[in-house]
Formats: structure tokens, sequence, C-alpha cells
């Protein structure tokens, strides 16, 4: 049987559109690749272990999916929250949540928490799917006050994602660095929001009466645009796209904020 990898810009007929990658196999009637798209079977590459089997999906897919699912809920739920005046020292008065929306507040926070943890996981999946796809053989990195060279599969295992995407996806791909472009902006503060959340502080759960006006991860999730959060993982990964390029994963109409 012959089969070749479809462009990513093209959608299968078969399977859902998350998966991994889709393939033209070779018909029935034996037309050899390549051929027109309708003289091939589409098919898509399997994960196989033990006694399971199942179509392989996109990590980046997956994770913008899940940041979009959380971010849209998130941004539904936060007009719900009820506040009131609230004087916690003479003189300062402040918004104070109603504790009878408490329950909803809570859950804006993890579905924001997940939004933020899964957009930048999109981003992070997509940097080290092209460092493994496009490398050749092993890449020159300074580390510390040397060069080295690592293999894909060490700078997959052992590079920041920032330098991944602001140095070496872009010098796999022949492409400019995002850094200083709003682009990038927008990704940091994705990135920031994302390890305030994952790396919870003691002060971010409990605080001294002092230092009530110190910002915090619970706050700042409070004050985010959460459909903001895969917004920038998708306009971090299409900086790298060719518009006629785009995967086809990426074209899913329902990623949008004003879906729902």
């Amino acid at each position: 049987m012959e089969a070749a990898e479809a462009p990513d810009n093209y959608s299968p007929m078969l399977g859902d559109w998350r998966c991994a990658k889709a393939l033209w196999v070779a018909g029935v009637d034996g037309t050899p690749l390549p051929a027109p798209r309708a003289a091939h079977q589409v098919t898509t590459l399997v994960t196989a272990h033990r006694q399971t089997s199942f179509t392989t999906p996109s990590a980046t897919a997956l994770h913008l999916n899940a940041g979009w699912r959380a971010a849209r809920a998130a941004a539904n739920l936060k007009p719900t929250i009820q506040w009131k005046e609230a004087v916690l020292t003479p003189g300062m008065a402040v918004g104070q949540a109603d504790v009878s929306t408490a329950e909803v507040l809570f859950d804006y926070l993890e579905l924001a928490m997940t939004a933020a943890m899964s957009s930048y996981a999109a981003a992070e999946a997509f940097a080290n799917s092209v460092v493994i796809d496009e490398a050749t053989g092993p890449l020159k990195l300074k580390r510390k006050k040397a060069w080295e060279h690592l293999s894909p599969e060490d700078v997959e295992r052992n590079v920041t994602t920032d330098e991944k995407l602001k140095r070496i996806v872009p010098d796999l791909l022949g492409l400019p660095t995002p850094a200083g472009k709003k682009v990038w902006q927008d990704y940091v503060a994705l990135k920031h929001l994302r390890d305030s959340v994952t790396h919870f502080k003691r002060r971010d759960q409990a605080r001294h009466a002092d230092k009530l006006n110190e910002p915090t991860a619970l706050q700042d999730l409070l004050n985010a645009d959460p459909c903001s959060l895969p917004e920038a993982a998708m306009a971090i990964i299409r900086y790298f796209y060719k518009a006629s390029e785009i995967p086809r994963w990426m074209a899913n109409p329902t990623w949008n904020r004003h879906v729902g």
C-alpha cells in the first residue's frame, strides 16, 4: 500500500479535525501516488500500545480546543459574579464578591486557570513539534558561556519554550524572530499568567492585612480577558505559517470568542 502525508491545510473527509496528520492512501483502484485527491482514501496516523489503538490527535489542537472551551465558559460566567461595596480599612472601599456567588467566582477562576494552562501548553506543543520535525541534525545553542551542539530531542527536553519560539523555531523555518512584535508581547503575557497559576505562591492563597493591595495570581485571573489567552496562543502559532499553509485544525470555527 502506498501512502503520503496530505498537506496540513487539507481537511480530511474522515475522522476528527484534531487528528495529528491526514494521509492520502492509494485507492482500491490501484491509482498510484501522487494523484487527484478523489482517487485516494483518507486516513490518519494511529497510536498503538499493548491492547489499545487509537487515531493520533494533534497535541497542539487538543490544548487549543481545551483552552477555548474553558475561556468561553469563563467569559460567560464572569458577568454573573455579584459584587457589593465593602470597607476593608478606614477610607478604603472596595468591590467585594457577594458570598452568594462565591461558587460562581470559584468556577470562573478554575476555568480561567484551565484556559491559561492549556493555551500556553498549545504553544509549547507546537514549538516541540517543529524542533523534532524540522531539525535535520544537532542544533548549536549557547549554554551559559559556551556553545553546545544539542540533539533535537535534547532541545525539546531542556530548552525553554521562550527560547524555542524566539530563536530556534524561527531559525528552523527561515523566519525572523517574533520577539519585539505584538504577537510576542501577547505570548509573554499569557506565559506570565500561566506561570503564576501553575506555581501558586503562599501570598496568593492567604494575605496579610498590611499587604492587601499587592497583586496576586488570583487577582490577575479575575482581571484577565479569558478569550485573549487562546487568542495569544493561536497568534504566536500562526506567526510561523503562511496564510496558505495554516493547519486544517487552526481553521476550526469554534475557536472564536463570539461562538456560543
